[in-house]
Order: structure tokens, then C-alpha cells, then sequence
């Protein structure tokens, strides 16, 4: 990757909507140049993906909470209890999970419609075998994508 392919990743993270014609000006170049250098960052699994950012507040999804799990053999666990929470992540509404270094061996970031669903789901989290307790921190505001939400 070159600094050019490294400025249309920059585009395109800021919008995924952006046209080649668009970047193509930005970046003093052709269209069929922009194309080109995509495709090939799409080939070689630099850009996996294009999505839709959306104000999960309007969709019903109130609540914005962090879990951090403890495991009790993280080292053993890890693959395992992460293949069982994220083969339910729609479930749980989890939006991101990571592999930690720590006291903690597992976060979660997830968004869900009110404390009553945030307290069910951690019901089911705290059943998957291997978790051996939580701490759960709920977001009072955050801020993402450029925009403060409630």
C-alpha cells in the first residue's frame, strides 16, 4: 500500500458511499485509477467490506453498555467461549468483541434496546461455559462517527 491507497482507505472510511469520481478529484486522478486501486485493496483483503452507519437511538437501541468477561482458563478458552458468543452476537446484540490482555480476557461492546434486555442478555452471557464472572460499564453518552449521542 502506497500513500495514495492509504488516502482512499481514509475516504472510504469516512463514507463508504463515496463515488470513484469523487475520490478521483480529491486525489487529482482518473476514475479508472480509483476503480483500479479498490478492486486491488478488495483482492487483497485490505478493504473486507462496505457498511452502513446508522443512529442506533432512532432504531429502538437505547442502552450502549461494555462487558468485560473473565474466563476461567483464559488462555484455553479464548477460541471457544469467542465462538459461542459470537455465533450469537445478532442475539445478544453484540457490536464488537476483542481478545484482552489483563485481568479481563474478553470485551464486548454491545447496543440494546433497555436495561431489561442489557440484564437478560447478560443472563445468557454469564451461562456460556467458561465465564467466570463480569463487569459491566453502561455509556451515559458517546461519541462516534462525528456525531454526540445520548
Amino acid at each position: 500500500m502506497d500513500e495514495i491507497d492509504h488516502r482512499i482507505v481514509g475516504i472510504l472510511k469516512k463514507d463508504s458511499r463515496a463515488s470513484f469520481e469523487s475520490i478521483a478529484k480529491e486525489l487529482k486522478t482518473t476514475r479508472q485509477t480509483i476503480h483500479t486501486r479498490v478492486k486491488a485493496l478488495k483482492n487483497n483483503n485490505i478493504i473486507i467490506g462496505f457498511t452502513c452507519i446508522t443512529d442506533d437511538n432512532k432504531l429502538g437501541k437505547e442502552v450502549t453498555a461494555v462487558i468485560l468477561i473473565m474466563l476461567d482458563r483464559a488462555a484455553s478458552l479464548w477460541k471457544f467461549t469467542a465462538e459461542k458468543l459470537w455465533t450469537r452476537k445478532d442475539e445478544l446484540e453484540i457490536v464488537e468483541m476483542h481478545h484482552l490482555a489483563g485481568e479481563y480476557d474478553v470485551m464486548i461492546k454491545m447496543k440494546t434496546k433497555n436495561i431489561t434486555t442489557l440484564e437478560n442478555n447478560l443472563a445468557i452471557i454469564t451461562s456460556i461455559k467458561g465465564v467466570q464472572r463480569t463487569h459491566t460499564m453502561v455509556c451515559l453518552s458517546s461519541f462516534e462517527y462525528g456525531f454526540l449521542s445520548d
